[in-house]
This record gives C-alpha cells, structure tokens and sequence, in this order.
C-alpha cells in the first residue's frame, strides 16, 4: 500500500465516524506513526509504506475511533506555539485558553520583574507560555493532581522553562509568603449535569479539571476569597470563563473587591476570560 492509499483509507474512515477533522487527524497520525511530514508527503506518497508502519497507523486510527482524543494518541500538543506534553489524566491545551495567556502579557508588559500565579495549571502550559514570552517573570504554577503535576514538571523541562511548580489543593491557603502582579486560572466551571452530555472525547479528560460543581462557579467564588491575600494591591485577577458566564463571574469579583472588572470575547465572540482589578 502506497502512502497516499494509507493516508486516503484512514481519512476514509475517520470521515464516516462523524470525525469532522479527518483530513488533519489522518495527516497527523501519519506523521506521528511513519515519520513524514507534510513537506516530505509529495516526495514518498506514491511510494510503498512499510508493512509495520501501516499496522502502527491503523492502531492509532482504532484508538481514535473509540473516542480517545486525537491529542492523547499523539502525545503532544502545540499550544502558543511551544509543544506539550499531554494525556490521560491532564487536561488538554485548547486555543481558546491561549487569550488567557494574552491577556496576562499585556498586563505585565510593563511590570519590570513581574510575579505571577497559575492556578489549576494542569499541563502547565498557561504558566509556561508566559514563561517562555517574558523571561523575567517569576512564574508560580499550582497543580493538585498528582498525574497533571507530572506533566507540568515535563513540560518544563520540554521548554526549559523555570518555574515554581507546586503540588497542591488551590482550595486551601496556600504555604507561601509572595505577593503576586497578577493570578491567573483556567478553573474547572461545567456544571456538574452537563458533564454526561460531553462529546466522548472530552470526557476522557480528568473530571476534576471539568467538573465545576452544580452551578459551575465553585472555583470563581472561592479562589479571590482565599488568594486575594497574595495579589499586590492594584494587582489582577484572570479568569478563563464559560461562554455563559461573563456577568456571574464578574458579578463575583465585584462583590470580591475587585474594581475595572471586565469580560474579554474569544475569536469566535463568546465571552472568554474576566479580569477585576484589586482595590
């Protein structure tokens, strides 16, 4: 079987799965499994692929076809352009996270050393992309599973990033004598119902990066009750947020002591991150 019959049956049957991206989930796979990229696809597609290669691919191609998201099989995950290591047990690094990330440069920007919170960091890649785009940041990156904190600590390394990871509950007064510029966290908020209603694939990942308890707002309630104390006056709060949850979540912050409290919109124009000042 030449590359192109592998990569065209894979795409094939990937498509009338219902998987909507089986063009790119094909490539990638075939990538990650035969080591060619698109750049060397045009040079070997008509050219036999190795027996062993093709068995590997279609491995992979049952494992996605039984659900299993396609960022697990391959291990990896760009997210602000630097790669991640993730899978079973860590959250995935999604692209509407990276205005997170964004929101918390622009902040720092003119901050000369600035110190700064991740909570709930997970793969750890909102803490380490903020790393990686200011140096100087003194970057504290809190995990509670013991899974994702693995991960995180990888993905440090991955990128030579230096920052202090610790393995922690964000629920509790944490052991620290810092003040931070800026915290910033990508809480679990899906309500409690809505998590059996999930697409297969997403529920996969670790419920207790997911589940936000019944109303969703558990994390936004208790964290600037208990991390407000470590935030520098004038500092800042950012939250990523449901698409539903711009006024209940700033409404929070408000009633919290938080001042400028504003809700900031996605690309797609769903309300994404909200941010409250401290007065």
């Amino acid at each position: 079987m030449t590359y192109r019959e592998l990569l065209n049956n894979v795409r094939r049957t990937l498509s009338s799965s219902g998987i909507q991206a089986a063009q790119m989930e094909a490539f990638l796979m075939l990538e990650h499994s035969c080591g060619v990229d698109r750049t060397h696809y045009p040079l070997v597609s008509d050219t036999l692929c190795p027996s062993e290669m093709v068995e590997k691919l279609y491995s992979l191609m049952d494992r996605r076809l039984k659900g299993e998201p396609i960022q697990y099989i391959l291990g990896k995950w760009e997210f602000f352009g630097y790669d991640f290591f993730v899978g079973k047990g860590v959250l995935i690094p999604r692209p509407e996270t990276e205005l997170l990330v964004q929101t918390a440069l622009d902040y720092i920007n003119e901050i000369e050393n600035p110190v700064v919170a991740d909570l709930c960091s997970g793969s750890g890649c909102i803490a380490i992309s903020i790393k990686k785009e200011r140096s100087a940041a003194d970057v504290y990156a809190f995990e509670l599973s013991d899974t994702a904190f693995s991960y995180l600590n990888k993905n440090a390394d991955l990128n030579s990033a230096y920052i202090h990871a610790i393995n922690a509950d964000i629920l509790h007064k944490p052991n620290i004598d810092v003040k931070f510029d800026i915290i910033v966290s990508n809480p679990p908020y899906i309500r409690t119902n809505v998590i059996p209603t999930l697409e297969d694939e997403v529920k996969q990942e670790p419920v207790m990066a997911l589940d936000g308890d019944e109303d969703g707002l558990k994390f936004y309630r208790a964290i600037p009750k208990i991390w407000s104390p470590y935030l520098k006056k004038g500092g800042v709060l950012a939250f990523e947020i449901g698409y539903d949850q711009g006024k209940e979540v700033s409404d929070i912050l408000t009633e919290s002591g938080f001042s400028d409290v504003r809700v900031i919109q996605d690309l797609s124009g769903n309300d994404r991150v909200c941010t409250g000042v401290l007065k």
